[in-house]
């Protein structure tokens, strides 16, 4: 089995995964088995210079150099499509548990049973429910996209980033479908290439939108934080509209938040630490003695939400295999079987039986100016 990847932010990814690995070891591992990790190192930074080169490096070190059974992913560079089409291609199971990559249904069927994302909701069961709750709160109301703030003007179009290679059409054209249904039309803005690329292209984007009357912006890159810069230095401040692929809580930009609603399902990326709903589950208290006991900080915000996407990914590989087997079809049936898992980062995970994601609850998320921090309007979750 494997455990992938470091990435700067989130801290020692390395000694969390020993952690977690440790503890099932210590309680007899899988079926008997002791797991074993085989790591690779995203630490250069390398992967946002040749993200395609990285995937393949990677796929290669697990399925050929020193073969794994599984693959556990926290990060999003080695859940993108090259690695995961090549994990699938050589039958290696992959476990993918970072939000920012967000993939319609047609992805997960190509791949199975090889890609699993158990914290993650599809872009088709996700977006309904997103866009009906931004109804709910009056996010499709006018709004001036120059001063950043309520307008009696009939509400503009609306503008959806994605990136080409994470399946950026079929991912825009869910969006648009979900818009019309509002009366509202959605104009596309693309970032293509690898992440160092992305300023320039934002860049380009925040005048085609400004041209094309786009007042709201819905986000389904993960990477807002180009678009916010450039729109800023354009002096460009449509109304936002995110999700938990975002990371809202890191944020730092007032002036273009202000308005700004959200949709979450995972409050370590929702909310910051002074904003946290508080215990969730009691696997997130078993996942936090974990890594304190490991030595591991879990006030850092961003390293907590790697301690606990590592629990859940790990909990689920084990909780799987022991309700079927150690093969792929073994995992496949135990995924299907095993019912509801209580997590450690989400509201719920429920595989419904049928599906290969499984986030199953979120909550309203706001952006508040009095604090300049995000904040769930209440402790309401909405089921999807």
């Amino acid at each position: 089995m494997a455990s992938a990847g470091f990435e700067f932010g989130l801290g020692d990814q390395k000694a969390q995964a020993e952690a977690v690995i440790s503890d099932i070891n210590s309680r007899g591992g899988v079926l008997g088995k002791k797991i074993t990790p085989v790591y690779y190192d995203l630490s250069t930074g390398r992967a946002a210079q040749d993200p395609n080169g990285t995937q393949q490096e990677a796929c290669t070190a697990w399925t050929e150099d020193r073969p794994v059974f599984a693959v556990v992913d926290v990060i999003p560079h080695l859940s993108r499509p090259l690695a995961a089409s090549c994990l699938a291609k050589h039958k290696t199971p992959l476990i993918a548990m970072s939000p920012i990559v967000l993939r319609p249904r047609p992805v997960y069927a190509r791949l199975a049973p090889y890609l699993y994302a158990p914290t993650q909701p599809a872009v088709e069961r996700l977006v309904p429910k997103w866009m009906q709750r931004l109804k709910a709160s009056g996010y499709f109301e006018g709004w001036d996209s120059s001063l950043g703030q309520p307008s009696s003007r009939p509400m503009g179009r609306v503008g959806i980033i994605v990136v080409r290679e994470q399946w950026g059409s079929e991912v825009g054209d869910i969006v648009k479908n979900e818009l019309s249904r509002y009366g509202l039309e959605g104009v596309i803005g693309e970032f293509s290439g690898s992440v160092t690329q992305y300023s320039a292209q934002a860049a380009q984007t925040v005048p085609r939108f400004r041209e094309s009357g786009v007042s709201h912006v819905i986000d389904m890159s993960g990477q807002i934080g180009y678009f916010t810069q450039a729109a800023e230095s354009q002096h460009y401040r449509p109304r936002y509209g995110l999700s938990s692929a975002n990371r809202p809580y890191a944020g730092d930009n007032a002036n273009q938040m202000r308005g700004s609603l959200a949709v979450g399902w995972l409050p370590a990326y929702d909310v910051s630490t002074a904003d946290d709903p508080g215990t969730i589950s009691e696997a997130q208290t078993r996942c936090r003695n974990i890594m304190r006991r490991a030595g591991q900080n879990t006030s850092d915000r961003g390293a907590f939400s790697s301690m606990l996407d590592t629990c859940d990914g790990f909990s689920f590989l084990v909780r799987a295999v022991r309700h079927g087997s150690l093969s792929a079809s073994g995992l496949k049936s135990g995924a299907f079987s095993m019912g509801r898992m209580e997590s450690a980062a989400t509201f719920r995970i429920d595989l419904r039986g049928s599906s290969f994601d499984g986030a199953a609850s979120l909550r309203d998320n706001s952006y508040r100016t009095s604090c300049n921090c995000w904040r769930y309007s209440s402790s309401k979750s909405f089921g999807f």
